[in-house]
């Protein structure tokens, strides 16, 4: 493999990701062409793929803290939201309280149903209200490498259900970075698990 004379920071992060690639490979790569006896030319060579590296090198880094700042970004959004969900329902168990006060208080069976009508409502709200904190908390703390290996070792136990359990879930908490620069990574991330999951079920003849 040859270093394009132009190479933008892709191509030159492909090259030096080749696994069977040596320091001293990579420059004789670079310098290919270059007469020995030629002393000034390698040494301009070798000058001019030194500035090229440190370029390519810096624009690599820039756009890696760039990633890195947009997810800590991501990250504050998501413990907003949770500390906002908590809060709210913290507000609900203490309506809960009082309807349940209210209940005991009122004679009239037409007041008593109305109150128990709210608290019902009230207990859905909470319900549902906590199955969006429990799904924000699961984005707050989602390791994607741990996932990996958990979905691995269900598809190798050929434990399907739980195998499926666990992607429907990491479908549903990638739904958190919607509208964020995280957005697309992690539903390629979803996507790839239910795609394991599909290939490792079709081949063992299951149905996760």
């Amino acid at each position: 493999m040859n270093i394009p004379r132009e190479a933008s920071a892709l191509e030159l992060v492909e090259f030096f990701k080749d696994p069977g690639l040596v320091s001293h490979g990579a420059i004789d790569i670079a310098l290919d062409g270059c007469k020995v006896d030629d002393l000034a030319g390698l040494h301009t060579a070798s000058v001019d793929l030194m500035a090229k590296i440190d370029t390519h090198l810096q624009d690599v880094m820039a756009q890696l803290e760039k990633s890195l700042n947009d997810l800590k970004k991501s990250e504050k959004r998501i413990k907003f939201q949770t500390d906002m969900l908590k809060s709210d329902l913290d507000l609900f168990n203490s309506e809960q309280t009082r309807v349940l006060a209210e209940v005991s208080s009122r004679v009239s069976p037409a007041l008593k149903s109305d109150a128990l009508k709210k608290l019902s409502e009230l207990s859905l709200v909470k319900k549902r209200m906590q199955e969006v904190a429990e799904c924000l908390a699961k984005a707050q703390e989602l390791d994607e490498t741990q996932v990996d290996f958990k979905l691995s070792r269900l598809i190798q136990e050929k434990k399907w259900q739980e195998a499926d359990k666990l992607v429907q879930e990491m479908e549903e908490v990638v739904q958190v970075w919607q509208g964020t620069n995280e957005e697309s990574a992690r539903k390629e991330f979803a996507i790839s698990l239910r795609k394991a999951l599909s290939d490792a079920s079709i081949g063992n003849n299951e149905l996760a």
